[in-house]
């Protein structure tokens, strides 16, 4: 959770500012791809963090506090 609490400071700088002018978040998925979490959800002996649909829900709960858009995909 602490990846995901760090993105999500990170995310709601600028998210009102990228919500009024439509800009997508090119930046913020970068660093989101670049964070592992894509891998949550696989298998740890397939090289991800082995976690839970609860572990998700966490994640996207916590990822769209601060920038619902980037939680949306």
């Amino acid at each position: 959770m602490k990846i995901a609490e760090g993105l999500r400071d990170e995310f709601r700088k600028g998210a009102a500012q990228r919500d009024e002018h439509r800009q997508f978040p090119y930046e913020q998925c970068d660093l989101f791809r670049a964070s592992g979490l894509l891998g949550l959800m696989v298998p740890r002996e397939h090289g991800g963090y082995g976690g839970t649909f609860v572990d998700l829900m966490r994640v996207v709960i916590e990822v769209s506090s601060g920038d619902s858009n980037i939680g949306q995909m």
